[in-house]
């Protein structure tokens, strides 16, 4: 927020003298002064004893004085902008979703209020049904973006953003792990870049640093990241990190990122990051050559399918991943019971579609018991009556 109030001063000295007698009338009918107006959105003009507020562009409705010729080429966007948020508020993402993503593409490269508003609708476009790779872009620009808006919007954002943890800054169905696709192909093409070597919250940067890692391994492409580097890393200190470096193919870092999921889970976890760690348990554990280990993972995949509360994507996963780990252990007769618990509860679920699902159900189906062959012949048809006769 500090960052952009001072670029608003910078850019807005120039124009302070013209901008002093110009007003905005926002959506809401107030009439408020403006100090500078940008395509990243309006600053209003500073009172005694507040901070600086600034606002999006979707909440202005018309501006008088020096910055309407400011606005005039802005009024357009506004609009389509402040319709598409009318219309997430009243839960229609299908209707909001051809707006924000024409705006999306036309505001990339932008900052501010504006841009953290598109974001964040354009977050909930590609999240109201099935988690998408697609989900991704939108949640780290908004997560760079959001502190730009004032306290009383960026509150009001957040409630527009399906599935977002309360007070947190994660999507509860939205962890690193993915089925190969083409979003999931196109994410994994992005930019590793570098994380930000931070404490605390992670920024936007490392996020997608995480989750284009994990893209990278379900679609089959290579990484150059060095995940015993990344164990120290503190932009991988977080629930999303300690999930990819569960599934890494060294077996000591996939053993110290357990540790740590295993380290987030007490009574007081939250039911959203007590299934990602369990399902990311559960995941490494298959990948361990230890018989014993593979079905303590499989039992902490059917937990996340099991609970009353699972999100019926990770649960889908969980299932999937179960019955991977049931094939591998040649229980068979388990694999098939999950198999078609899957099939039964979540029918369009994606990873029915998936290739290793279609694998493991043949697998099943190939080491089906063969019904008995009687040897006795067809039972022969009951004699007549002799009424009958």
């Amino acid at each position: 927020m500090r960052i952009w109030i001072a670029v608003c001063v910078t850019c807005f000295g120039a124009l302070r003298v013209r901008a002093e007698e110009s007003f905005a009338v926002l959506r809401s009918g107030a009439k408020v002064q403006l100090s500078g107006l940008s395509p990243a959105g309006a600053c209003l003009a500073a009172e005694q004893g507040r901070p600086v507020k600034c606002l999006s562009l979707s909440q202005l409705k018309s501006v008088e004085g020096p910055l309407s010729q400011d606005f005039r080429p802005l009024a357009d966007l506004s609009q389509r902008l402040w319709r598409a948020q009318s219309r997430l508020k009243r839960q229609d993402a299908q209707g909001a979703e051809p707006l924000l993503e024409a705006l999306w593409k036309e505001t990339q490269g932008w900052t501010g209020p504006t841009r953290a508003e598109i974001a964040a609708g354009w977050l909930a476009c590609r999240n109201a049904h099935d988690p998408s790779a697609s989900a991704v872009a939108p949640w780290v620009e908004w997560l760079d973006h959001s502190d730009s808006l004032d306290a009383e919007n960026a509150a009001k954002v957040r409630d527009s953003i399906p599935n977002l943890a309360s007070g947190d800054i994660w999507i509860t169905n939205l962890p690193p792990i993915w089925l190969d696709s083409p979003s999931v192909r196109q994410l994994a093409e992005t930019g590793l870049g570098a994380s930000s070597k931070r404490t605390g919250h992670p920024s936007g940067a490392d996020l997608l640093q995480i989750y284009v890692a994990a893209a990278r391994r379900d679609s089959g492409m290579s990484s150059d990241l060095d995940p015993a580097k990344l164990l120290h890393d503190p932009g991988w200190a977080n629930i999303a990190g300690e999930l990819v470096l569960s599934e890494s193919t060294d077996a000591t870092v996939r053993s110290e990122a357990r540790s740590r999921l295993i380290g987030r889970i007490s009574s007081t976890t939250p039911a959203w990051m007590l299934a990602w760690c369990r399902l990311g348990l559960g995941r490494s554990l298959l990948m361990e050559d230890d018989a014993e280990q593979r079905r303590l993972g499989t039992l902490s995949l059917l937990w996340v399918a099991s609970r009353p509360d699972a999100d019926p994507w990770l649960a889908s996963l969980a299932l999937g991943d179960a019955a991977r780990g049931l094939a591998a252990l040649g229980d068979w007769q388990g694999c098939r019971a999950v198999l078609a618990d899957l099939e039964q509860r979540y029918a369009e679920s994606p990873v029915l579609e998936s290739i290793g699902f279609a694998t493991v159900r043949r697998q099943a189906a190939q080491h089906a018991p063969v019904p008995p062959i009687s040897v006795s012949g067809p039972t022969p048809a009951p004699a007549a009556a002799e009424n009958d006769k």
